[in-house]
């Protein structure tokens, strides 16, 4: 039973994270169970476990929906996610090793390949890799609190959801701001650093939410 749980769980999540399931639609189990080609049971297990991670809301007597985020919602996030990761971004640039540095530079020449190439699943592996590259700046930065503050208000879904609304030039735009902050923190240059990230988190919300109102039926 797990095992086709987790299919249902991966199915409806990238019909959610590709916009087939968007915003606020009624996950409804005999219908999606019927897509998938699995009994109701499984679908049931993981659209619970989709809300405990975020994706799915239940409404009381109604069932459950896709998660939807106001655009303020979205905004108000990831301007504060933009200023926490500006000021690691001036702390790492004084603190990041070598080693950190040419991890930094493999992950984005791999998420490179990888938008280039477009394997199967590649936007989930991207999602994870562009964690794996914020998360090894804010490390850099030497400063607990502020990597765990910037872990907390990384949103799973969100992130997630955002390479998949990307167009491909967001993505190209991205790899190269990460390349110019690779550099910046090579030089220890801080307030260079620190300009580049807090760049990139408002570019990539204005990319986001512009992408949002697009795909939001009238």
């Amino acid at each position: 039973m797990a095992s086709v749980t987790n299919k249902s769980y991966d199915a409806i999540r990238a019909r959610i994270l590709d916009g087939t399931y968007s915003p606020s639609t009624h996950l409804a189990e005999k219908v999606i169970a019927e897509e998938i080609g699995v009994s109701r049971t499984p679908v049931r297990e993981a659209l619970r476990k989709l809300a405990s991670d975020g994706y799915v809301e239940f409404a009381p007597n109604r069932g459950a929906f896709v998660a939807q985020w106001s655009e303020r919602s979205l905004s108000d996030l990831i301007e504060v996610r933009a200023e926490l990761a500006a000021f690691a971004g001036q702390l790492a640039a004084l603190h990041i090793r070598k080693a950190q540095l040419d991890k930094l530079s493999r992950i984005n020449q791999e998420m490179a390949d990888l938008a280039e190439l477009k394997p199967t699943g590649y936007l989930t592996e991207i999602s994870a890799l562009n964690l794996e590259f914020h998360n090894t700046v804010f490390d850099a930065s030497e400063n607990e609190w502020l990597a765990s503050l910037l872990r907390q208000t990384a949103y799973l879904p969100l992130v997630q959801r955002a390479q998949y609304t990307f167009r491909p030039f967001h993505r190209l735009r991205g790899f190269e701001r990460y390349s110019e902050l690779i550099d910046a923190l090579a030089k220890g240059d801080g307030a260079w650093a620190s300009s580049i990230l807090r760049s990139h988190f408002l570019a990539s919300k204005h990319a986001l939410l512009q992408e949002q109102k697009l795909s939001t039926p009238p």
